[in-house]
C-alpha cells in the first residue's frame, strides 16, 4: 500500500520527537554510531529547509536533498525542511 506525503510527513514528524513506532526506522537508529546517529538526516532536513527558501546549498546539503528527490517530489522536500523546522521550533520552546 502506497503512502501519502502527509503520511509521510507525520511520520517524519513523530521520528523527530522520538515517537517512530516503525520497527524499520528503530532498528536503523538502534544499529547506527551514536555520534552519527541522525546526522545525516539532520544535514538533509536544514538542506530541504533552506531549499524551501531557495538558498544556495552547501554540497554535501545538495547531495542528500537530490538522493531524496529520487522518491519524493520537491514540493514534498520543502514540505519535510517545513515539517523540520517546525519540529525544532516547538522543540526549543520546550527547553
Amino acid at each position: 500500500m502506497e503512502t501519502t506525503s502527509q503520511e509521510r510527513i507525520e511520520r517524519l514528524k513523530a521520528q523527530l520527537v522520538g515517537e517512530s513506532t516503525s520497527r524499520r526506522a528503530s532498528a536503523a537508529l538502534a544499529s547506527a554510531p551514536d555520534k552519527s546517529k541522525n546526522l545525516l538526516l539532520g544535514v538533509m532536513l536544514h538542506g530541504a529547509n533552506r531549499l524551501r527558501w531557495g538558498m544556495k546549498l552547501p554540497q554535501v546539503e545538495q547531495l542528500l536533498v537530490d538522493a531524496l528527490k529520487t522518491v519524493i517530489d520537491t514540493e514534498e522536500v520543502t514540505e519535510w525542511g517545513t515539517a523540520y523546522r517546525q519540529t525544532v521550533e516547538t522543540a526549543d520552546r520546550r527547553s
